[in-house]
């Protein structure tokens, strides 16, 4: 009996960066940019101004640098040809546009959608989700607002208190993937590190 080797599902880890969906790859990529981040790590980059997938599930892990922990948000799609998981800090404006369009009441979560990102006019990225052709608008408002961030005094600093927001983006994240059909796959793996995705929090490219 011949022995078969295993195959791997590899996934394509991407961010936001600049008003681009951009996914790390290897120096001289064609097509791929060279940026500095603000540590001074140098990446290469391709960008995108928008992807076509299906949404397969979303996450949160933790990420450490430099001694602190912040919390990731882990959108992880299917194109048809391969996984992909975009990844943006959870407190980010990028993140609770994701998890509020994705909660709308207007959108099939088992359907392709499309997710583009592009530059407001004070040069933040701004992402958005569209369907058929059709933006998806987030079903919270100045009339149905979501938890505000508190200010709050801490040894006498004046800090932003997130946990009200943190906890609704988390029940909104719960609630979305219960619409969600699961499918098994096999384990994904970073092409970079060769880690699993289970490990997912300690191998995020950004």
């Amino acid at each position: 009996m011949s022995t078969q080797e295993k195959k791997t599902v590899t996934t394509k880890f991407l961010t936001v960066y600049n008003g681009n969906i951009c996914q790390r790859v290897n120096a001289g990529t064609a097509n791929s940019v060279e940026v500095t981040s603000a540590t001074g790590n140098v990446r290469h980059l391709l960008m995108f101004d928008s992807i076509f997938s299906t949404l397969k599930g979303l996450s949160v892990s933790e990420n450490e640098f430099n001694g602190k922990t912040t919390e990731q948000l882990n959108v992880k799609l299917f194109d048809g040809h391969e996984n992909e998981c975009l990844t943006v800090s959870l407190t980010s404006n990028e993140a609770q546009s994701i998890i509020h369009r994705l909660s709308s009441p207007e959108i099939d979560l088992n359907a392709e959608i499309r997710i583009a990102a592009m530059l407001d006019e004070k040069k933040y990225s701004l992402v958005y989700i569209q369907q058929n052709g059709i933006t998806i608008k987030s079903p919270f408002s100045k009339e149905n607002p979501a938890p505000a961030w508190k200010q709050i005094k801490v040894n006498k600093q004046i800090v932003w208190d997130k946990t009200d927001f943190i906890e609704h983006l988390k029940q909104l994240i719960e609630a979305i993937n219960s619409k969600i059909k699961v499918q098994t796959t096999e384990p994904s793996q970073n092409a970079f590190t060769k880690v699993d995705e289970s490990e997912l929090n300690n191998d995020l490219p950004f």
